[in-house]
Protein backbone atom coordinates (compact mmCIF):
# COMPACT_ATOMS: atom_id res chain seq x y z
CA UNK A 1 0.00 0.00 0.00
CA UNK A 2 1.32 3.44 -0.76
CA UNK A 3 0.44 6.79 1.18
CA UNK A 4 0.96 10.19 0.56
CA UNK A 5 1.01 13.02 3.37
CA UNK A 6 1.80 16.93 3.25
CA UNK A 7 3.51 19.89 4.45
CA UNK A 8 0.86 21.98 4.62
CA UNK A 9 1.33 25.92 3.58
CA UNK A 10 -0.35 26.86 6.72
CA UNK A 11 1.70 24.78 9.41
CA UNK A 12 5.39 24.86 8.53
CA UNK A 13 6.27 28.59 7.33
CA UNK A 14 4.32 28.37 4.44
CA UNK A 15 7.08 25.66 2.94
CA UNK A 16 4.81 23.30 1.06
CA UNK A 17 4.98 20.71 -2.23
CA UNK A 18 2.42 19.51 -4.20
CA UNK A 19 3.32 15.41 -4.35
CA UNK A 20 1.66 13.55 -7.32
CA UNK A 21 1.65 10.05 -7.89
CA UNK A 22 2.09 9.86 -12.07
CA UNK A 23 0.37 7.08 -12.38
CA UNK A 24 -2.80 7.23 -9.72
CA UNK A 25 -2.52 4.30 -8.58
CA UNK A 26 -2.46 3.77 -4.39
CA UNK A 27 -1.89 0.25 -3.87
CA UNK A 28 1.61 -1.72 -5.34
CA UNK A 29 2.70 -5.17 -5.32
CA UNK A 30 6.13 -5.80 -4.29
CA UNK A 31 8.10 -5.59 -7.26
CA UNK A 32 6.50 -3.32 -9.08
CA UNK A 33 7.66 0.59 -8.54
CA UNK A 34 5.99 4.50 -7.33
CA UNK A 35 6.79 7.11 -9.55
CA UNK A 36 5.88 10.29 -8.34
CA UNK A 37 7.02 13.96 -8.82
CA UNK A 38 7.53 17.23 -6.36
CA UNK A 39 6.85 20.83 -7.35
CA UNK A 40 7.05 23.57 -4.70
CA UNK A 41 3.89 26.00 -4.13
CA UNK A 42 4.76 29.42 -2.81
CA UNK A 43 8.14 29.79 -3.41
CA UNK A 44 8.41 33.21 -3.31
CA UNK A 45 7.94 33.26 0.66
CA UNK A 46 11.62 31.59 0.72
CA UNK A 47 14.96 33.35 0.59
CA UNK A 48 17.45 32.22 -2.25
CA UNK A 49 15.00 29.29 -2.99
CA UNK A 50 16.70 26.60 -4.68
CA UNK A 51 15.12 23.51 -5.69
CA UNK A 52 18.07 21.22 -4.64
CA UNK A 53 16.73 21.54 -1.08
CA UNK A 54 13.49 19.81 -2.22
CA UNK A 55 13.45 16.33 -1.28
CA UNK A 56 11.11 13.63 -0.74
CA UNK A 57 11.35 11.14 2.05
CA UNK A 58 9.59 8.04 2.77
CA UNK A 59 9.28 6.23 6.40
CA UNK A 60 10.02 2.51 6.14
CA UNK A 61 10.31 0.61 9.41
CA UNK A 62 10.22 3.40 11.28
CA UNK A 63 13.49 5.07 9.55
CA UNK A 64 13.05 8.37 7.29
CA UNK A 65 15.14 8.01 4.50
CA UNK A 66 15.40 10.65 1.68
CA UNK A 67 15.03 9.27 -1.75
CA UNK A 68 17.46 9.52 -4.83
CA UNK A 69 15.86 12.23 -7.28
CA UNK A 70 16.47 13.81 -10.58
CA UNK A 71 15.29 17.61 -11.09
CA UNK A 72 13.41 18.48 -13.84
CA UNK A 73 11.28 21.99 -15.32
CA UNK A 74 7.58 21.71 -16.36
CA UNK A 75 5.91 24.78 -17.30
CA UNK A 76 8.51 27.26 -16.21
CA UNK A 77 8.59 25.92 -12.71
CA UNK A 78 11.52 23.20 -11.30
CA UNK A 79 10.30 19.37 -9.75
CA UNK A 80 12.09 16.42 -8.91
CA UNK A 81 11.01 12.85 -9.92
CA UNK A 82 11.50 9.90 -7.64
CA UNK A 83 11.29 6.31 -8.72
CA UNK A 84 11.10 3.91 -5.68
CA UNK A 85 10.99 -0.03 -6.09
CA UNK A 86 8.54 -1.72 -3.42
CA UNK A 87 10.31 -3.80 -2.05
CA UNK A 88 9.32 -6.76 0.80
CA UNK A 89 10.08 -4.89 4.37
CA UNK A 90 11.91 -6.69 7.51
CA UNK A 91 9.51 -5.43 9.74
CA UNK A 92 6.13 -7.63 8.49
CA UNK A 93 3.58 -5.49 10.03
CA UNK A 94 3.90 -2.18 8.19
CA UNK A 95 1.40 -2.37 5.15
CA UNK A 96 1.92 1.47 4.05
CA UNK A 97 4.55 3.74 2.61
CA UNK A 98 4.08 6.98 3.56
CA UNK A 99 5.73 9.76 1.40
CA UNK A 100 6.29 13.27 2.05
CA UNK A 101 7.94 16.06 0.12
CA UNK A 102 9.66 18.54 2.06
CA UNK A 103 11.86 21.75 1.55
CA UNK A 104 15.11 21.82 3.31
CA UNK A 105 16.24 25.40 4.92
CA UNK A 106 19.35 26.37 4.22
CA UNK A 107 21.22 26.12 7.19
CA UNK A 108 18.90 24.22 9.11
CA UNK A 109 19.73 20.71 10.40
CA UNK A 110 20.27 18.27 13.28
CA UNK A 111 24.07 17.35 13.77
CA UNK A 112 25.40 14.44 15.73
CA UNK A 113 28.82 16.45 16.73
CA UNK A 114 30.84 13.38 17.06
CA UNK A 115 28.84 11.56 14.44
CA UNK A 116 28.77 8.46 16.11
CA UNK A 117 25.58 6.41 15.68
CA UNK A 118 26.03 3.53 18.49
CA UNK A 119 26.22 4.61 22.52
CA UNK A 120 26.81 2.74 25.33
CA UNK A 121 24.47 3.26 28.16
CA UNK A 122 26.39 5.82 30.38
CA UNK A 123 27.32 7.96 27.69
CA UNK A 124 26.06 10.85 25.66
CA UNK A 125 24.42 12.10 22.81
CA UNK A 126 25.70 15.31 21.69
CA UNK A 127 24.11 17.33 18.81
CA UNK A 128 23.37 20.79 17.42
CA UNK A 129 19.92 21.82 15.68
CA UNK A 130 20.29 25.20 13.47
CA UNK A 131 17.55 26.95 11.86
CA UNK A 132 16.92 30.25 9.75
CA UNK A 133 15.04 32.79 12.03
CA UNK A 134 13.73 34.51 8.35
CA UNK A 135 12.01 32.06 6.73
CA UNK A 136 9.78 31.56 9.98
CA UNK A 137 7.30 34.56 10.63
CA UNK A 138 7.25 35.62 14.41
CA UNK A 139 10.04 33.30 15.25
CA UNK A 140 9.83 32.36 18.62
CA UNK A 141 13.06 30.59 20.38
CA UNK A 142 10.70 29.00 22.76
CA UNK A 143 8.80 26.56 19.73
CA UNK A 144 12.30 25.43 18.93
CA UNK A 145 13.39 22.29 20.71
CA UNK A 146 14.75 18.56 19.66
CA UNK A 147 12.68 15.57 20.96
CA UNK A 148 14.46 11.90 21.73
CA UNK A 149 11.36 9.01 21.47
CA UNK A 150 11.43 6.70 24.60
CA UNK A 151 9.33 4.04 24.96
CA UNK A 152 6.80 5.27 22.35
CA UNK A 153 6.35 8.79 23.74
CA UNK A 154 8.60 12.33 22.73
CA UNK A 155 10.22 14.07 25.09
CA UNK A 156 11.41 17.07 24.32
CA UNK A 157 15.20 17.93 25.76
CA UNK A 158 17.35 20.46 27.54
CA UNK A 159 18.75 22.78 25.56
CA UNK A 160 21.37 25.91 25.47
CA UNK A 161 20.47 28.81 22.43
CA UNK A 162 22.99 30.61 20.57
CA UNK A 163 21.60 33.44 18.52
CA UNK A 164 23.36 35.56 15.70
CA UNK A 165 21.26 38.03 12.74
CA UNK A 166 20.05 34.99 11.25
CA UNK A 167 20.40 31.59 12.69
CA UNK A 168 19.18 30.17 16.02
CA UNK A 169 21.66 27.42 17.06
CA UNK A 170 20.70 24.62 19.85
CA UNK A 171 22.93 22.50 21.49
CA UNK A 172 21.86 19.42 23.46
CA UNK A 173 23.06 16.79 25.61
CA UNK A 174 21.08 13.78 26.05
CA UNK A 175 22.69 10.76 28.60
CA UNK A 176 22.22 7.42 27.52
CA UNK A 177 20.26 5.36 29.85
CA UNK A 178 18.86 1.93 29.94
CA UNK A 179 14.60 1.99 29.21
CA UNK A 180 11.94 0.79 31.30
CA UNK A 181 9.59 -0.26 28.61
CA UNK A 182 6.74 -2.42 28.04
CA UNK A 183 8.73 -3.33 24.65
CA UNK A 184 12.11 -4.37 26.20
CA UNK A 185 13.48 -4.99 22.95
CA UNK A 186 13.55 -1.15 22.17
CA UNK A 187 17.48 -0.85 21.15
CA UNK A 188 17.35 2.66 19.03
CA UNK A 189 16.49 5.96 20.28
CA UNK A 190 14.85 8.60 17.85
CA UNK A 191 16.12 12.34 17.47
CA UNK A 192 14.42 14.92 15.99
CA UNK A 193 14.75 18.79 15.98
CA UNK A 194 11.21 20.50 15.55
CA UNK A 195 9.87 23.90 15.29
CA UNK A 196 6.16 24.17 16.39
CA UNK A 197 3.95 26.66 14.75
CA UNK A 198 1.53 29.30 16.15
CA UNK A 199 -1.34 26.64 15.09
CA UNK A 200 0.36 23.60 17.22
CA UNK A 201 1.53 21.95 14.29
CA UNK A 202 5.40 20.25 14.49
CA UNK A 203 7.80 21.21 11.47
CA UNK A 204 10.57 18.93 11.37
CA UNK A 205 14.16 20.54 10.55
CA UNK A 206 16.12 18.37 8.67
CA UNK A 207 16.35 15.03 9.21
CA UNK A 208 15.26 12.61 12.08
CA UNK A 209 18.72 10.85 13.26
CA UNK A 210 18.87 7.25 15.12
CA UNK A 211 21.03 6.30 17.69
CA UNK A 212 21.20 2.72 19.08
CA UNK A 213 22.35 2.20 22.54
CA UNK A 214 23.06 -0.85 24.43
CA UNK A 215 25.10 -2.13 27.40
CA UNK A 216 28.87 -2.17 26.89
CA UNK A 217 30.23 -5.49 27.06
CA UNK A 218 31.34 -6.38 30.88
CA UNK A 219 32.46 -9.33 32.72
CA UNK A 220 30.20 -12.14 33.54
CA UNK A 221 29.54 -12.38 37.36
CA UNK A 222 32.20 -14.84 39.28
CA UNK A 223 29.45 -16.54 41.09
CA UNK A 224 28.20 -19.39 39.02
CA UNK A 225 26.57 -22.93 39.62
CA UNK A 226 26.68 -26.06 37.42
CA UNK A 227 24.58 -29.00 37.44
CA UNK A 228 25.92 -32.31 36.03
CA UNK A 229 23.12 -35.43 36.89
CA UNK A 230 24.37 -38.31 36.76
CA UNK A 231 27.53 -36.95 35.22
CA UNK A 232 25.90 -36.38 32.07
CA UNK A 233 24.77 -33.45 30.12
CA UNK A 234 26.23 -30.70 32.32
CA UNK A 235 24.17 -27.34 32.34
CA UNK A 236 25.55 -24.19 34.30
CA UNK A 237 23.72 -20.70 35.20
CA UNK A 238 25.87 -17.48 34.89
CA UNK A 239 24.69 -14.00 35.87
CA UNK A 240 25.90 -11.51 33.31
CA UNK A 241 24.82 -8.35 35.86
CA UNK A 242 23.24 -6.53 33.04
CA UNK A 243 20.26 -7.04 30.53
CA UNK A 244 21.98 -6.77 26.96
CA UNK A 245 18.95 -5.22 24.56
CA UNK A 246 20.66 -6.48 21.52
CA UNK A 247 21.24 -9.60 22.13
CA UNK A 248 22.81 -12.19 19.53
CA UNK A 249 21.03 -9.16 16.81
CA UNK A 250 23.26 -8.43 13.75
CA UNK A 251 25.30 -5.81 14.85
CA UNK A 252 24.54 -5.51 18.05
CA UNK A 253 25.97 -7.66 21.27
CA UNK A 254 26.60 -10.93 20.69
CA UNK A 255 28.12 -14.41 22.84
CA UNK A 256 30.88 -16.34 21.70
CA UNK A 257 31.53 -19.42 24.14
CA UNK A 258 34.05 -22.16 23.75
CA UNK A 259 34.87 -24.81 26.17
CA UNK A 260 38.08 -26.42 26.77
CA UNK A 261 39.03 -29.73 28.41
CA UNK A 262 42.13 -32.44 28.70
CA UNK A 263 45.82 -31.91 28.77
CA UNK A 264 46.67 -30.66 25.73
CA UNK A 265 43.74 -27.74 25.68
CA UNK A 266 41.02 -29.54 23.29
CA UNK A 267 38.56 -26.93 22.34
CA UNK A 268 35.06 -27.03 21.63
CA UNK A 269 32.28 -24.40 20.55
CA UNK A 270 28.88 -24.21 21.05
CA UNK A 271 26.31 -24.73 19.31
CA UNK A 272 23.52 -22.06 19.74
CA UNK A 273 20.46 -24.36 20.47
CA UNK A 274 22.61 -24.88 23.73
CA UNK A 275 23.01 -21.22 24.76
CA UNK A 276 19.88 -19.22 26.11
CA UNK A 277 19.62 -15.92 28.38
CA UNK A 278 16.43 -14.91 30.25
CA UNK A 279 17.19 -11.31 31.89
CA UNK A 280 20.87 -11.84 33.69
CA UNK A 281 20.65 -15.49 33.64
CA UNK A 282 22.80 -17.06 30.98
CA UNK A 283 22.41 -20.99 30.83
CA UNK A 284 24.67 -23.17 29.02
CA UNK A 285 23.93 -26.88 28.62
CA UNK A 286 26.98 -29.45 27.22
CA UNK A 287 25.29 -32.39 25.60
CA UNK A 288 28.63 -34.62 26.44
CA UNK A 289 29.68 -36.96 29.33
CA UNK A 290 33.52 -36.88 28.25
CA UNK A 291 34.47 -33.58 30.34
CA UNK A 292 33.42 -35.80 33.51
CA UNK A 293 36.88 -37.49 33.15
CA UNK A 294 38.70 -33.91 33.24
CA UNK A 295 38.77 -30.49 34.24
CA UNK A 296 36.74 -28.11 31.80
CA UNK A 297 37.33 -23.96 31.15
CA UNK A 298 34.59 -21.80 29.90
CA UNK A 299 35.52 -18.63 28.21
CA UNK A 300 32.70 -16.56 27.69
CA UNK A 301 32.99 -13.75 25.09
CA UNK A 302 30.60 -10.88 24.60
CA UNK A 303 31.26 -8.46 21.92
CA UNK A 304 29.34 -5.49 21.23
CA UNK A 305 29.97 -5.11 17.07
CA UNK A 306 29.08 -1.95 16.73
CA UNK A 307 32.12 -0.31 18.57
CA UNK A 308 34.25 -3.69 18.52
CA UNK A 309 34.35 -4.01 21.90
CA UNK A 310 35.25 -7.60 23.80
CA UNK A 311 35.15 -8.74 26.99
CA UNK A 312 36.32 -12.42 28.03
CA UNK A 313 35.59 -14.22 31.32
CA UNK A 314 36.68 -17.46 32.20
CA UNK A 315 35.82 -19.85 34.26
CA UNK A 316 37.82 -23.13 35.58
CA UNK A 317 36.58 -25.92 37.32
CA UNK A 318 36.13 -29.66 37.66
CA UNK A 319 32.71 -30.47 36.39
CA UNK A 320 32.94 -33.48 39.41
CA UNK A 321 31.95 -30.74 42.24
CA UNK A 322 28.40 -30.62 40.96
CA UNK A 323 27.34 -34.23 40.07
CA UNK A 324 23.77 -35.09 41.50
CA UNK A 325 24.06 -38.67 41.06
CA UNK A 326 20.69 -40.77 40.40
CA UNK A 327 18.93 -42.31 42.90
CA UNK A 328 19.73 -45.83 43.67
CA UNK A 329 17.02 -48.81 42.54
CA UNK A 330 16.07 -51.71 43.43
CA UNK A 331 17.16 -51.84 47.36
CA UNK A 332 16.73 -54.82 49.56
CA UNK A 333 17.90 -57.07 52.02
CA UNK A 334 20.17 -60.45 51.51
CA UNK A 335 20.50 -61.26 54.61
CA UNK A 336 20.28 -59.92 58.17
CA UNK A 337 20.90 -61.51 61.70
CA UNK A 338 22.29 -59.63 65.22
CA UNK A 339 25.71 -59.08 63.78
CA UNK A 340 25.65 -57.81 59.96
CA UNK A 341 23.26 -57.16 57.43
CA UNK A 342 23.74 -57.62 53.49
CA UNK A 343 22.47 -55.01 51.28
CA UNK A 344 21.97 -55.19 47.15
CA UNK A 345 20.91 -52.29 45.20
CA UNK A 346 21.45 -51.20 41.40
CA UNK A 347 22.79 -47.76 40.24
CA UNK A 348 21.90 -46.80 36.67
CA UNK A 349 25.79 -45.42 36.02
CA UNK A 350 28.40 -48.03 36.58
CA UNK A 351 31.11 -46.32 35.01
CA UNK A 352 31.83 -43.34 37.22
CA UNK A 353 33.33 -44.39 40.91
CA UNK A 354 30.93 -43.45 43.36
CA UNK A 355 30.89 -43.39 47.12
CA UNK A 356 27.56 -44.36 48.99
CA UNK A 357 27.11 -43.27 52.82
CA UNK A 358 24.55 -46.39 54.77
CA UNK A 359 22.65 -45.12 57.53
CA UNK A 360 21.41 -47.60 59.64
CA UNK A 361 20.30 -48.98 63.17
CA UNK A 362 19.55 -52.64 65.36
CA UNK A 363 16.75 -53.96 66.14
CA UNK A 364 19.00 -55.45 68.83
CA UNK A 365 20.24 -52.29 70.40
CA UNK A 366 18.18 -51.25 73.17
CA UNK A 367 18.93 -47.34 72.45
CA UNK A 368 17.90 -47.65 68.63
CA UNK A 369 20.85 -45.37 67.70
CA UNK A 370 21.61 -44.45 64.35
CA UNK A 371 24.95 -45.70 62.75
CA UNK A 372 26.79 -44.63 59.24
CA UNK A 373 28.87 -46.57 57.24
CA UNK A 374 30.79 -45.12 53.90
CA UNK A 375 31.11 -47.51 51.17
CA UNK A 376 33.13 -46.18 47.71
CA UNK A 377 33.24 -48.11 44.53
CA UNK A 378 35.80 -47.28 42.47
Amino acid sequence: MVGITFVKSDDCANISGNLTIMDDIKFLFIGESANMTCTMINKQTINNYSVENLNIRVNKCGEIKSMHRQIGQKNGSKEIHVRDLIEDLPCRDQILLDYVCQYDRKNSKLTLTENIHFLFIGESANMTCSIQKQSIQNFSAANFYVSVKRCGANHPLPKTLIETSDLMEMYVTDPIRDLHCEDQNQIKLEYKCVYETMNGSSCPVGETDLIYFDFPPSPVNKSFRCLAYNWSNMTCWFDLGVVYRGWNVPGYTKVDIKVKYGILGMTGKLEEQYIKRDGTCLKISIRNNKFMLINVQMDINITNEARKVSNISIFKFNPRDFVKPAPIENLKYIEKNSTAIKLEWYHSNSQMSKKFRIQYSSEYDPKGSWMVRNLALI
